[in-house]
This record gives C-alpha cells, sequence and structure tokens, in this order.
C-alpha cells in the first residue's frame, strides 16, 4: 500500500531495467508527470497508467497515487 504522502512510481520493460523496479517518493504531490520524468531522467517512447488507467503526461500527481511507466506496446 502506497503511503497517503508519497507517490510510488512502478517501471517496466528496459524503464525496469535502468530504473529499478519500484520508487516511492515523498516530494511528488502537485507535480505533473511530465516534470517528475525529466527528474528522474526518464527518456524515451512510453505509456503512462495512475492507479491503473491510461492518462497522459499532462496529469497531476497526487499523493497516493501509483504512477506505472511502461515502455509501449508493440505487435503486428
Amino acid at each position: 500500500m502506497v503511503s497517503d504522502e508519497m507517490v510510488k512510481v512502478k517501471f517496466f520493460g528496459k524503464f525496469a531495467d535502468s530504473h529499478g523496479t519500484e520508487l516511492l517518493l515523498e516530494n511528488a504531490k502537485g507535480k505533473t508527470i511530465q516534470e517528475l520524468l525529466i527528474e528522474l531522467n526518464v527518456e524515451g517512447a512510453y505509456m503512462l497508467a495512475v492507479n491503473g488507467a491510461l492518462v497522459s503526461c499532462n496529469v497531476t500527481l497526487e499523493d497516493g497515487d501509483e504512477l506505472a511507466v511502461m515502455p509501449p506496446v508493440g505487435g503486428g
């Protein structure tokens, strides 16, 4: 369970390889996902979900949120 005063960031695929699988951040409330990803040096194409729902990078994070950062789904 995420603390009410933290944001959990979960990384998948290539992002987990370079950033680890999970971070708990205290001062993320009020930041957009884009601002947070810049601070964390996350680069490249990605899909984002907050609390299980796909979102864009301009969503503002709140305490208790869980952000998932995933590589884009490929196929063919």
